[in-house]
């Protein structure tokens, strides 16, 4: 047992020095992946509608032609979650939150004043269903890294809302939110344990949103030395 131990507190010593971590974020995100692909396999083994599935249904409850019907609805599909995916490809959330706790999540206390927030994205992609993988930067204290966040987006007419239920996000939580995107602009409710509040803001695009901090500071290095360099003669 004791050589076990040691052994573990050997490792997570290894992590510190090369990664700057102990292991512990890691260990957050493989299982938090892991668990995330079991539901959805799973899900997909049990015969979750796809789009195809989703089409003809509604074609059949409308009274219309399954085939007709059916691939314009399919097209309508797709259209919508490519305009969703490309809303959210290389963007940054950019706006304010507020929040609350106790009597507030009951309306009995105010909001705290509006607080600065940024959230780069990176990109997001379908993988079944209403099941999306949001490929999110994450900096916080000295960390800054890029992780995959399970969501789940459900379309309220043309309008996408991210939607997250008690998800463990690494180094920063359990949170469930409700996030409605349209035409550029986001707006919604989030919660932890205990507290909970709102956000809004802009949706910007931004070249730099899925860059690495180490990416951006060799970017910006260059731009010095070629700045700094005598003209030529």
């Amino acid at each position: 047992m004791n050589g076990q131990t040691s052994g573990l507190g050997l490792k997570e010593r290894i992590m510190k020095k090369r990664y700057g971590t102990s292991g512990s974020l890691f260990l957050w995100v493989v299982i938090g992946v892991g668990c995330f692909a079991a539901e959805v396999f799973s899900a997909a083994w049990q015969g979750v509608p796809g789009d195809d599935a989703a089409a003809s249904s509604v074609a059949k409850r409308s009274g219309g032609d399954v085939g007709d019907t059916g691939d314009a609805k399919l097209r309508m599909i797709r259209a919508r979650e490519a305009a969703f995916a490309e809303m959210m490809d290389k963007a940054v959330l950019k706006g304010s939150w507020q929040m609350t706790s106790g009597e507030g999540l009951v309306g009995k206390k105010p909001l705290s004043d509006p607080k600065p927030e940024s959230y780069a994205i990176e990109g997001a992609s379908k993988v079944i269903g209403d099941h999306w993988i949001i490929t999110a930067r994450i900096r916080f204290a000295d960390k800054d890294v890029t992780i995959p966040v399970p969501v789940r987006v459900v379309w309220a007419g043309d309008t996408p809302v991210i939607t997250v239920d008690s998800t463990k996000i690494p180094m920063l939580g359990e949170y469930s939110a409700r996030v409605m995107v349209y035409r550029n602009f986001y707006a919604g409710t989030w919660f932890g344990k205990g507290y909970g509040g709102v956000l809004s803001g802009q949706i910007v695009k931004s070249p730099e949103a899925g860059k690495s901090l180490k990416d951006q500071r060799a970017k910006s290095s260059a731009n010095q030395r070629a700045e700094e360099a005598p003209p030529k003669q």
